[in-house]
């Protein structure tokens, strides 16, 4: 009888131990992801890429006429409007960034207002 017994606690013992191991397996599992998206989010880098800055050009000076010349070309840029011409040296010939005449009243009231 008492071997009987004996059985009988190693047996409640032995599911006692398995019912408290299964209510641990939830508890692990979610630990376990826990863990993983802590330890996810602490060795994550996010690795942003700087824009390159385009440095800011300007012309800070007076409103007299640039001009550059080299051997066939004489380049003249008005400052304010930055209209500018090119002339061919050798036959004189003269191409203008903006048709000779050209005014604003020309142009077409939605291209007037589209912004820039």
């Amino acid at each position: 009888m008492s071997r009987r017994v004996s059985e009988e606690i190693k047996t409640e013992r032995r599911k006692a131990v398995k019912d408290f191991l299964k209510s641990l397996i939830f508890p692990t599992i979610l630990g376990a992801i826990i863990l993983g998206a802590v330890i996810f989010v602490v060795t994550y880098q996010n690795i942003e890429e700087e824009e390159e800055t385009i440095p800011i050009n300007a012309y800070v000076g007076d409103d007299t006429p640039v001009v550059m010349e080299s051997d066939n070309l004489v380049f003249t840029m008005d400052p304010l409007t930055t209209q500018f011409t090119v002339k061919v040296k050798s036959s004189g010939k003269v191409w203008s960034s903006n048709p000779d005449g050209a005014a604003e009243d020309n142009c077409l009231a939605e291209e007037k207002n589209k912004p820039c």
